[in-house]
C-alpha cells in the first residue's frame, strides 16, 4: 500500500522526532497506516529487537533508565524517550573520548550498557581508566596489582577483565589499585599488602553517600610522605609514630584516630622553638575542631 503525501510527511516527522536510525521502517509505516496512538507506537518501538540491540541499557525492567532521563520512574512518553536516546548518544561519545585518553579504544554497545547501568559519569570512567593505565603500564606494575588482589582475598584479573571492573561501582577495585601503586611508588617505606590497603582506603575517592568522586593518584601521597619523613620523620619515629600511621593521616586528615596531628604539631612547635623551619604539610586546628592542613611556602625536598 503506497503512502499518501500526507502520510509520508508524517513518517518523516516521526523519524526526526525519535532519531532512532534505520531498522524501524515497518513499525513507523504501520503506525501511520493503522493510525496508532503515541503509546502504541512507543511500545512497539521499545519492544522491538532492533531497539534492544541499538540501545542496550536504556530500559530497565521495561522502564526508561533514571540515569538517562534525569528523573525517577519517568513515564515512557515520546518526550522522555527522545531525551533518553539523546543522552545515550551523548554519553557514548563522552565515554569514548574519556577512555581514549587512557588507552581504551572504541567501546561496543555492551560496554556502554555496563557504564549506563552502573550510572558512571564520563569523569568517573576517565578516573577509573586512568587508574587502570597506571597498573598496566608494564608487566611488573600489573604483577604487583594482582599480588595485591591475592593478598586481599580477591581473584586476580586478566587485562581483558579490567573494563568490567572499572565500569562497576566497586570500591575494592580502586582501593586495590591505589594500594598496589603505593607499594610500587613507595618501595623505600616497605608497606605490606595489608598496610597499603589500609592507607588506600583513606584516600578520598568516595563522598559521604558512597558515590565515587574520582581517582586520587597515590604519587602525590608518596611525595608528601617523603617530604614529611625527610623533614620531621626522625622526631615522629622517636615519638613512636610509624610510616603507615603518617600515611593514613596524610591520605585523610579529617580522620585521625591515632591523633597524628597533635604529634606533628608538637614536633613543629619544638622545631620552631629552636628556630628550625619545618617544610611540608602543616597542621592546625580546623573550624570544626579537627585537623586542618596546608602546605608551607618554599621548596620541598622529596629525598
Amino acid at each position: 500500500m503506497a503512502l499518501t503525501a500526507k502520510q509520508k510527511a508524517k513518517l518523516k516527522r516521526l523519524r526526526n522526532r525519535f532519531d532512532i536510525g534505520p531498522g524501524y521502517g515497518s513499525i513507523l509505516r504501520d503506525a501511520i497506516i493503522f493510525d496508532w496512538s503515541e503509546t502504541q507506537l512507543i511500545r512497539a518501538v521499545t519492544k522491538s529487537k532492533v531497539f534492544r540491540r541499538q540501545f542496550p541499557g536504556i530500559l530497565e525492567g521495561g522502564n526508561l533508565s533514571d540515569f538517562l532521563t534525569g528523573q525517577e520512574n519517568a513515564s515512557l512518553s515520546a518526550s522522555n524517550l527522545a531525551k533518553a536516546i539523546g543522552n545515550y548518544k551523548q554519553l557514548w561519545q563522552a565515554y569514548e573520548t574519556a577512555g581514549q585518553a587512557f588507552g581504551f579504544g572504541k567501546l561496543n554497545r555492551n560496554q556502554i550498557a555496563t557504564l549506563i547501568r552502573s550510572e558512571r559519569s564520563p569523569d568517573e570512567f576517565a578516573a577509573g581508566a586512568y587508574a587502570v593505565r597506571q597498573v598496566t603500564q608494564n608487566a611488573e606494575a600489573f604483577a604487583i596489582y594482582n599480588q595485591q588482589r591475592k593478598a586481599m582475598g580477591l581473584k586476580p584479573l586478566e587485562r581483558k577483565e579490567l573494563f568490567r571492573a572499572v565500569a562497576r561501582r566497586d570500591r575494592k577495585f580502586i582501593d586495590t589499585i591505589e594500594a598496589a601503586r603505593l607499594r610500587q611508588l613507595g618501595e623505600q617505606f616497605g608497606f605490606s599488602a595489608q598496610e597499603a590497603q589500609a592507607i588506600a582506603k583513606g584516600l578520598p575517592n568516595f563522598n559521604a553517600q558512597g558515590r565515587p568522586t574520582g581517582y586520587v593518584d597515590p604519587g602525590a601521597l608518596v611525595n608528601e610522605l617523603r617530604s614529611q619523613m625527610a623533614d620531621i620523620g626522625p622526631e615522629l619515629k622517636a615519638a613512636g609514630i610509624t610510616d603507615v600511621q603518617i600515611a593514613k593521616f596524610l591520605a585523610n586528615p579529617d580522620s585521625d584516630p591515632d591523633n597524628i596531628s597533635s604529634a606533628i604539631q608538637r614536633v613543629i612547635a619544638a622545631r620552631r622553638g629552636t628556630g628550625g623551619f619545618v617544610q611540608g604539610r602543616q597542621v592546625s586546628q580546623g573550624p570544626g575542631g579537627g585537623p586542618q592542613t596546608a602546605s608551607s611556602p618554599g621548596p620541598v625536598s622529596y629525598g
